[in-house]
């Protein structure tokens, strides 16, 4: 009997499999216990009916538990129910409905970081290596349908909407619109965060927060820059970007790499990249408790102050010197004249 159950219920299994696309395909694991045998028969309805206890079919969908011996693999209308959901369409950058054909290489990506990271890597020849203009973009493939088609917001076969966010002028699609996205024209370009929040500062080239509209110090294109750090472009960078007392600007993360190595300057212009009077004054303490010996104290030197740009002529010490100007210790000594050391 035992052997004659397994093969009926093989059978079952086989016939399961055949219909998958009605909605389930069943993975048996044989031999079977006699509770997993109920629990097949009723999940051969599961994707359509529930069982009535008196045998008939009530029309509405139930849930069946099978025990751990029986899995069941979702298939057909219920797996075309699952790609429906926004969550499985587009990459890390962006969630949306639709592809682009890169206009450089005719390849196909989920969106332009995506082709960057691929074409513009490391791994590919330096004679290879490319990246895509957004404004270049001409068409995008609906990840529904898989219609190819001019840029639009709609698909033109199916009608699906390929980003909740959508801008004409950067060929951006995007269905997070927590992001806040908005397009400036100034920079050209679509940000995120909210347009209330931002204003396009002419002279640095970029948006800034309005917290830095009377306090940052403009810089001639400070954004088109290169990060001094990691040498990615700043202007179309992903990542935070901040704004140094000095007016350069920095990737946040990288800011944050330089601090934990106890690095507190601008790697452009040697400025102080944050407020450092407790630690001037934490310096002020430990000079006055170093004094030099007899045949250096009247030793004298020109420094360069490299937060204020003064010149100074100061008494020589083992430690630091401090600029009679600004108070800094971030300075270095200099060889030449006071002439010859002034600053540009």
């Amino acid at each position: 009997m035992r052997r004659h159950r397994c093969f009926f219920e093989r059978r079952r299994a086989k016939t399961l499999h055949a219909g998958a696309g009605l909605g389930l395909v069943c993975l048996i694991q044989y031999p079977l216990p006699r509770a997993a045998h109920r629990a097949v028969r009723t999940a051969e309805w599961s994707g359509s009916t529930s069982a009535s206890p008196h045998g008939r079919s009530t029309g509405t969908a139930s849930s069946c538990s099978a025990p751990a011996s029986v899995r069941f693999l979702r298939g057909g209308a219920a797996m075309a129910a699952d790609a429906a959901s926004p969550e499985r369409y587009g990459c890390v950058h962006y969630r949306r409905k639709c592809k682009i054909r890169a206009p450089c290489c005719g390849e196909v990506f989920d969106c332009r970081h995506c082709h960057n990271e691929a074409k513009d890597s490391l791994e590919v020849s330096i004679h290879g290596r490319h990246v895509v203009p957004r404004h270049d973009i001409k068409l995008v493939i609906c990840s529904l349908c898989n219609k190819e088609q001019d840029v639009q917001q709609n698909c033109s076969n199916c009608g699906a909407c390929l980003g909740k966010y959508f801008c004409a002028k950067c060929n951006l699609f995007d269905d997070d619109v927590s992001k806040n996205q908005f397009h400036c024209d100034g920079c050209g370009i679509c940000r995120t965060g909210g347009v209330e929040n931002f204003y396009h500062c002419d002279k640095c080239g970029c948006c800034y927060t309005y917290l830095l509209k009377d306090s940052h110090r403009c810089v001639d294109r400070a954004m088109h820059q290169n990060c001094p750090v990691c040498f990615e472009y700043l202007f179309e960078s992903t990542k935070a970007v901040s704004v140094l007392h000095c007016g350069h600007t920095i990737h946040l993360q990288c800011l944050y790499e330089m601090r934990a190595h106890q690095q507190f300057s601008c790697p452009v212009c040697l400025r102080s990249s944050c407020d450092m009077s407790d630690m001037w004054q934490k310096l002020d303490q430990e000079v006055a408790a170093s004094p030099m010996p007899a045949i250096c104290q009247k030793k004298m030197i020109w420094i360069l102050c490299n937060d204020c740009g003064m010149t100074s002529n100061v008494q020589f010490h083992i430690l630091a010197h401090k600029c009679p100007g600004c108070s800094s210790y971030n300075t270095r000594q200099t060889m030449g004249d006071q002439a010859a050391c002034s600053r540009a």
